[in-house]
């Protein structure tokens, strides 16, 4: 059966987005989890990350996050050439009251944010297995010491401490702390 003709924009047109989409797209614009802003308008996880990727691919929605982020930076008003314009005057100050820690630092932020600066990270990995069998065998040799100068005075004291045997009267029922 044909489809009738409806005016206005319908939901496969590449341009509809409805009230509900808006309001979405404009937390998501704020910053807001796309997940989170579905759930709280009542939708499901599972056709939340569905009407995300379907939203996402329309030319008007793009075009509509597109100009919020173009305003975000408009209405941010701070940008590089504020940034530079700044760390110069940090450094005039700097030179004005002699103090060199202050104008080597501001010439660094200078550096950095003209890109003749870059700070590299490294990562390095270290092996270890090598020191953990080393301290493991000094471990286990420490263990396996005899120590025939502490067991003779506690066999001479006491043999059944030494032999581990413990008095099982009435009141220790076999318990080497007197527990039950």
């Amino acid at each position: 059966m044909p489809r009738k003709y409806r005016p206005g924009k319908t939901r496969s047109e590449p341009d509809y987005i409805d009230e509900r989409h808006r309001r979405m797209l404009l937390r998501y614009a704020k910053g807001e989890a796309f997940a989170v802003v579905a759930q709280q308008e009542g939708l499901t996880p599972s056709y939340a990350r569905t009407l995300k990727n379907d939203l996402l691919k329309r030319p008007a929605v793009q075009n509509m996050l597109r100009e919020i982020h173009t305003k975000a930076n408009e209405l941010a008003a701070y940008g590089l050439q504020q940034a530079l314009v700044q760390a110069q005057e940090c450094i005039d100050f700097a030179i004005k009251l002699e103090n060199p820690m202050a104008r080597m630092k501001s010439t660094e932020l200078k550096a950095k944010l003209a890109g003749l600066l870059i700070e590299r990270v490294e990562v390095v990995s270290i092996d270890i297995s090598g020191a953990l069998q080393r301290a493991e065998a000094r471990v286990l040799s420490m263990s396996t010491v005899s120590t025939p100068a502490i067991e003779a005075p506690v066999r001479a004291i006491d043999p059944a401490i030494a032999t581990g045997m413990y008095y099982t009267g009435p009141n220790r029922q076999g318990d080497p702390l007197g527990g039950e």
